[in-house]
């Protein structure tokens, strides 16, 4: 995103700056021929060749450019590694902007002869959008409430306090990565080309890399034949069971098969006969 300066007047525009970097919300400063604008330009000079988007920073910090100037140079105010955005300048020495600097946007002051900074608003969601009236002492901002967006107005606004709150913890791991990214970089500007490959090799050498063979597709497997080959001869096949017939054993005589007997009484009175008859029954066993 560029930056553009447009005469009213002469009905012209002037390309303020012309490479890759983002240069967002520029706004004057009062009584001077200055903006300030928030970018994520690492460098001081606005015709910086970059290769590809890819090599942007994610960050972004607070630049003033002077108009009246021909050598194409910014002036870095903030430095930090968290998104500093909309800024609004008071004087050539105090601005007020946006920034995620704890984990959420809140409204920040710096003054640039001091070099500090002070957290001036603690909401706990991100504000939006922003706008002050520095004669009234209000402040207007943009919140988020109830899954909506709301314009909410703090009147007898004090812009001299300072409020702090403590990080989110996303936002601790987003600057300790931040610290160690810009160490490693510092390191490797201050090397050698020559110191730069060995530190190179020697990280590749003490990387220990594991050869996993493939694996070869496997033929599917035929359920039917697999099951047939797992069932054991001394097993029983639920599947196709059949029974055995049945097994016909001959009749046996027992020694022991005992006799029955029937007695029969003549119908005349002082005979008695008897007459024993033996019926033996063979029984099959």
């Amino acid at each position: 995103m560029i930056c553009f300066l447009l005469s009213s007047r002469r009905d012209r525009t002037r390309r303020l700056t012309n490479d890759l970097y983002d240069d967002l919300d520029p706004s004057f400063i009062p009584n001077t021929n200055k903006i300030v604008f928030s970018s994520n330009r690492t460098t001081d000079s606005v015709t910086t060749i970059v290769k590809g988007y890819k090599m942007m920073p994610t960050r972004y910090n607070l630049f003033t450019y002077d108009l009246d100037s021909t050598d194409n140079l910014v002036h870095k105010l903030t430095n930090t590694v968290s998104k500093d955005v909309k800024p609004i300048a008071v004087d050539d020495d105090t601005f007020y902007y946006l920034t995620d600097q704890r984990g959420i946007m809140n409204l920040f002051k710096f003054t640039k002869s001091t070099g500090i900074y002070s957290q001036i608003t603690n909401f706990n969601t991100n504000i939006a959008e922003y706008d002050v009236n520095f004669p009234e002492h209000s402040l207007a901002v943009v919140l988020a409430k109830n899954m909506s967006t709301e314009i909410f107005v703090v009147n007898q606004f004090n812009y001299d306090r300072s409020v702090f709150t403590p990080s989110t913890r996303r936002k601790e791991v987003q600057q300790q990565k931040a610290i160690i990214e810009r160490k490693q970089h510092e390191e490797n500007s201050n090397m050698s080309i020559k110191e730069l490959i060995n530190s190179r090799l020697k990280a590749k050498s003490d990387t220990v890399t594991i050869n996993i063979p493939d694996k070869k597709p496997q033929p599917p497997v035929d359920n039917r034949s697999l099951k047939n080959d797992t069932i054991k001869s001394d097993s029983i096949n639920t599947d196709d069971y059949q029974f055995d017939e049945p097994v016909t054993k001959p009749a046996v005589i027992s020694e022991k098969t005992p006799a029955v007997y029937f007695t029969h009484k003549s119908s005349e009175r002082g005979e008695e006969s008897k007459h024993r008859r033996l019926f033996l029954r063979r029984m099959r066993l």
